[in-house]
């Protein structure tokens, strides 16, 4: 699966080198530094200058242990990897981020192991507090791939964006519920997109990101979870049929407990807005959203609206069938409904393996793509993912101008091809 459909925490030695072996430009949002040296002071300022920089540019990923080169046109992109080998890396970068500067920086520090004693730090850095005053008294900003101090038009622009942000987060309504007990009411509870709250945090603005969401829900609801006798027995579910050889569902989320069930997104941190969810209620609701985004942000913004042709195929039919287990361990084993859904679509691409000529490829011009309800029980849940991942994904291609639909499943729902 490429680095750009899956969540920071996945990220492998091997997404990084492809990386280098495609030449990923960097962006604002994407910064590779060959190495990390923190002794001196000056070093340690300017790593916070680049953190910074990277919150007050709308946010992004700087990854440590890459070597980059120049292009023709001035820019730089990926070259080689070059791991870091200084163990006490992790914990003095985290101390420089934490605590320097104000407000505290919103960001998350990964370590990807490579060979031996080597490892790359990526530091994921939001924007939701932007602008940050560094420890040095300057704020710094980032037009493009450079980093600079701001001049006070722009603190004043910046401090005036972020008091937007934080006025749309405290408006932000809650809706309302259907009555208890109904699969309407069930199904109602799922997300098609992000909540006005988590909205406000995104540099983008108003405008709603593309939304997968794939529900189970038994069929009629009832009480099937307690989130404290069960809060440690989703902590990996075994599949019998995995179509993401690399990743297992659940493997990077922590369910965390509420009164209402079992909850978890990614990343984790509150700074951020769910790329990724997870839920399971107390009725059997059971619930995997993500936004149709890359992990790393391009440029160009329609680049950023994008459904994967084989990653999100992937995810649809692993968490149905991981829903079915998870039921099953929960003793359930009768009627349920299941449901696939594709929200905000309009102007969403279908991305698409290199060279595959595809001359009627389009953007997406419908808001959402719905798959039928399917009403089955746990035990077929298991034998029918590929088919209700089939019919979906058929909707999405014809959708994007693929007359064929979705070539990656057979006619009986049986993965023929990445």
């Amino acid at each position: 699966m490429p680095i750009d459909d899956k969540p920071t925490t996945a990220w492998t030695v091997v997404d990084l080198e492809e990386l280098c072996v495609e030449r990923r430009r960097e962006t604002q949002r994407l910064e590779f530094k060959r190495e990390l040296c923190l002794d001196s002071e000056a070093q340690r300022r300017a790593a916070e200058k680049e953190a910074h920089g990277m919150a007050a540019g709308g946010g992004g990923h700087i990854i440590y242990g890459i070597e980059e080169d120049d292009l023709p046109d001035g820019g730089r992109a990926a070259s080689a990897t070059t791991p870091l080998t200084d163990g006490t890396l992790y914990e003095r970068l985290e101390a420089i981020l934490d605590g320097r500067g104000t407000p505290r920086l919103p960001f998350s520090l990964h370590e990807i192991r490579a060979g031996g004693d080597g490892f790359f730090l990526v530091v994921e850095v939001a924007s939701r507090r932007a602008p940050h005053q560094a420890s040095d008294g300057r704020y710094y900003g980032r037009r493009g791939t450079m980093v600079r101090s701001m001049e006070e038009a722009e603190v004043a622009e910046a401090y005036r964006d972020r008091f937007l942000r934080e006025q749309r987060e405290v408006s932000a309504m809650v809706e309302g519920e259907l009555e208890e007990g109904s699969l309407r009411a069930a199904l109602g509870r799922v997300r098609h997109g992000l909540q006005p709250a988590e909205l406000a945090l995104r540099e983008e603005g108003d405008r709603q990101p593309g939304w997968l969401s794939v529900a189970v829900v038994p069929d009629p609801p009832h009480q099937l979870l307690d989130p404290v006798a069960d809060r440690e027995r989703f902590t990996s579910v075994e599949i019998p049929q995995r179509w993401d050889v690399d990743n297992q569902p659940l493997q990077y989320f922590t369910l965390k407990p509420r009164p209402e069930g079992l909850f978890a997104q990614l990343p984790p941190s509150p700074d951020f807005p769910p790329a990724y969810l997870l839920s399971v209620y107390r009725d059997g609701l059971m619930e995997y959203g993500t936004t149709l985004e890359p992990a790393l942000r391009r440029e160009n913004p329609a680049e950023n609206r994008i459904i994967f042709s084989a990653g999100h195929t992937h995810q649809i039919h692993d968490y149905l069938q991981a829903f079915a287990v998870m039921l099953g361990q929960l003793d359930y084993i009768g009627a349920l409904a299941a449901q696939v859904r594709f929200d905000n679509t309009c102007d969403v691409m279908l991305g698409v393996s290199r060279g595959r000529d595809l001359p009627n490829l389009h953007p997406i011009e419908e808001e959402r793509i719905e798959g039928r309800l399917w009403r089955i029980d746990q035990p077929e849940l298991l034998e029918s993912a590929g088919r209700i991942t089939k019919e979906v994904m058929d909707r999405v291609f014809l959708a994007s101008g693929v007359p064929q639909g979705c070539w990656l499943i057979d006619a009986d729902g049986e993965l023929v091809a990445d």
